[in-house]
């Protein structure tokens, strides 16, 4: 059998090196990409802090240090994190110590009588450095700048006033106060709800930048503070008892009972048919109607109602007419007074209690007019007393007494309600 060999590819990976000194991490100079990269000495011409563009070995500027290279045609690497060495940033933009290059030898970053800065705010460097061997290096040469990503972190404070409503930044929800720390320039989302809570609710008045209730913020160079106002309302609740006996009416009126702290409000009691406003309760009392009260809690307040006896009285049936007829009857004999009543809603009355009494009084006969007259042609056996026909048809059997011979009286019919309704009579 025949050998067969294949050849093997070998895949040599070639890591290059900036001066013999590794990789560096990607730079964050010049993010514009506007030039802003170039240092400028006598001795050693334009130092470039982001030499092979972006992603190059060029300079990253971090909280604590620079790392990183600038590169100069005149003079080639200078390295900012050197061994026994390094640039310092305390967190401010103030930078220190040294960084080092083969033929500079060592550049210190705050020499006496200079000094390399960055802006906190806006990134921009300025100042100088000093080199034994090279003389100063301007970070702020004329005409040109270096600028760095790199920011001081603000503080920013988010809260409501009052507090503990809800918030939310950047879809993040939150219910006191916060403090956050941003970079400079860079945009957020802050944002609230209206309204909040019951009984006692809050509605969105404004933010302290005059922004809408949701929209977005650039953080500046100093610290800010956003606070969304919010105004408070309470809730009205009336009731009125017995249900149905009335209603309550407010001024000013209120589409779903909360109003705005502070708001004086009257309440007027009305009564419906059959009932009669008697007092207040809750957080309104006495009889004084209307009446006011002041929102600055959640108020409850009740009227109260009386009912009110009312019946209608649909007169009185055969045998009795009613006025101005003259019923003329026999004394002694049992006359079945009939009557319908019903309530203020039309609804038959079949309570015994809607009846009092039947009466009479003498009156003269002189008075009635004998050309109106209407003998009872029906007597009820049996003794007085009450009786209910169905359908509020009552009916009274009213015995009486011989002795009335000869008088003409008025029949007085009294009921639950204190009303009264009369028939005249004449009796033989």
């Amino acid at each position: 059998m025949k050998r067969i060999i294949y050849p093997v590819l070998f895949l040599t990976v070639v890591i290059f090196l900036v001066a013999g000194k590794g990789i560096v991490s990607a730079e964050n100079i010049d993010p514009d990409n506007d030039d802003s990269q170039f240092a400028w000495g006598e001795n050693v011409g334009w130092l470039n802090l982001e030499p092979d563009g972006d992603n190059g070995p060029g300079v990253v500027v971090t909280d604590s240090v620079l790392t990183g290279y600038m590169w100069g045609e005149n003079v080639g690497w200078i390295k900012l994190n050197p061994e026994n060495g390094g640039v310092v940033n305390d967190g401010l933009g103030n930078l220190s110590g040294y960084a080092w290059g083969e033929n500079v030898g060592w550049i210190n970053f705050s020499p006496a009588g200079g000094g390399v800065t960055i802006n906190p705010a806006t990134g921009v460097f300025s100042g100088f450095a000093w080199g034994e061997n090279v003389g100063w290096i301007n970070f702020a040469p004329a005409g040109r700048k270096i600028k760095t990503s790199w920011r001081v972190p603000v503080s920013v404070t988010v809260q409501t006033s009052p507090t503990g409503m809800n918030y939310t930044v950047d879809g993040i929800l939150y219910t006191s106060p916060k403090t956050f720390q941003w970079t400079p320039g860079s945009s957020h989302t802050i944002a609230t709800t209206s309204p909040q809570g019951s009984g006692t609710r809050y509605v969105f008045t404004n933010w302290s930048d005059g922004g809408a209730i949701s929209h977005t913020v650039t953080a500046s160079a100093s610290p800010t503070t956003y606070t969304a106002t919010f105004d408070s309302q309470y809730l009205l609740t009336t009731s009125v008892s017995p249900s149905g006996a009335g209603t309550i009416s407010a001024d000013p009126t209120s589409a779903d009972g909360y109003y705005n702290s502070g708001t004086p409000v009257q309440l007027t009691a009305t009564a419906n048919a059959g009932y009669q406003y008697a007092n207040w309760s809750g957080d309104l009392t006495g009889t004084i109607n209307p009446q006011s009260l002041t929102m600055s809690a959640p108020r409850s307040v009740t009227a109260n109602f009386n009912y009110t006896l009312t019946y209608i009285f649909d007169g009185f049936f055969s045998p009795v007419d009613n006025p101005p007829v003259v019923n003329t009857a026999k004394a002694g004999q049992t006359i079945p007074v009939k009557w319908r009543i019903t309530d203020t809603n039309g609804i038959p009355t079949s309570d015994p209690a809607s009846f009092m009494s039947l009466t009479s009084y003498r009156i003269n006969c002189d008075n009635l007019s004998e050309e109106l007259t209407s003998p009872v042609e029906e007597s009820a056996a049996g003794s007085s007393g009450l009786q209910y026909s169905g359908d509020g048809y009552w009916q009274f059997n009213w015995k009486t007494p011989k002795t009335y011979a000869g008088q003409c009286r008025t029949m007085v019919l009294t009921l639950g309600d204190g009303s009264t309704h009369s028939a005249n009579f004449k009796f033989k």
